[in-house]
This record gives structure tokens, sequence and C-alpha cells, in this order.
């Protein structure tokens, strides 16, 4: 969804994609002028893309690119990702240059939104159209995602894709308190 719609569709309008994990290459100039990879950094990529871009380097999806990510498969493993990311995200958010950098280094902000609104919906506040609206754009997201990456069995997948919407809002919101709270990143699993 994020590499096939997301990415894809701000590379057309001319914004600059993310740059995402192992999917990503650099100019050496471009990495030289701001100073090198960042290390000690939760979220390094998006830190390196921020730079680049205030740097006025131009970010780029290239759809013919195709590189192997291992993606976690564990819920503990999920969760530990998710923490990690969103404290990044966040702490990255004081460099940002542009209204495009700060709604990413908002990231999974989004999911409390959209848990409140439900909340407001399910006690009278808020008509349900809000969060349904809302919902709206993920759910045309996978669709259109799931037909660019010739997914097999879609029901299967739109089944899978509920299951994790409610999981990647509980490790999201989990992992926003734990950083209001500056409780410290586990880097490992819990054994």
């Amino acid at each position: 969804v994020h590499h096939l719609v997301w990415l894809a569709g701000k590379d057309r309008l001319g914004m600059d994609p993310s740059l995402i994990g192992v999917l990503f290459a650099v100019r050496r100039r471009a990495l030289e002028q701001v100073g090198g990879f960042p290390v000690g950094r939760l979220t390094e990529d998006v830190d390196l893309g921020t730079a680049l871009v205030s740097a006025g380097w131009r970010l780029r999806w290239i759809g013919e690119a195709i590189a192997r990510e291992d993606v976690v498969t564990e819920l503990p493993a999920f969760r530990t990702q998710r923490n990690r990311w969103t404290r990044g995200l966040l702490q990255g958010l004081s460099r940002v240059r542009s209204w495009e950098q700060v709604f990413v280094a908002l990231g999974y902000l989004d999911r409390v939104v959209l848990l409140a609104a439900l909340v407001l919906a399910a006690t009278g506040v808020l008509s349900v159209w809000w969060p349904l609206g809302y919902l709206a754009a993920p759910v045309v997201t996978i669709v259109v995602a799931m037909h660019r990456g010739g997914a097999e069995r879609p029901a299967a997948f739109l089944r899978a894709a509920m299951v994790m919407a409610i999981i990647d809002i509980a490790a999201t919101v989990r992992s926003i308190v734990g950083a209001v709270l500056a409780t410290p990143v586990r880097w490992g699993r819990r054994g």
C-alpha cells in the first residue's frame, strides 16, 4: 500500500516520497552534502530524506526498482518496530522544513485521530460519517494496491488488513503514550 500507492502518488504529484529502510539509493554527492548517513537515530531513512530535501535534493520513487525487504511476522516484533518508528518520526519533527515533511514526521498520529473520531461517533458527539469518510481513503488505497500488486486472494487480504488495522492502532497508541511518558525504546524482543 505504502510503496505502490502513496510513494508512487507523491512522485507523480512532484512531491518527495519518503526514503524507506533498505529500499533506497542516494547519490554520493548528495550524501556528502548533508553530512553523511545519520547514525544513532531511530528513523535514519526518514531523517536522511528530510536532510536531503532541506538541502534542495529531489527524492523520487522508481517503480521498476526491485529490492528484498524482510517484514516482521510476529506481533511482538511488530510492536517493537512500530514503537521505534513512531518515536523516531516524532523525534525528527524538529528538523522538518516544509508542510510535506511535517506530515511525514507526524507519521502514525492519524491512527490516534481516527480512534478519537470513532470514540466521539460512538458516544454521539460526532456524526458517524466523519470516521467513515476518513476510512474511505485507506480502503481505496488498499484496493488500488491490491490491484497494482496483483493480489491473488483479495478477500483474504482485506480480512487480514482489518485485523492488522486494529493491531496497528493499538501499537501506535501504545508507542505515542510511551513517547509522551519518555519510556525507553526496546530494541530486542522480550524473551
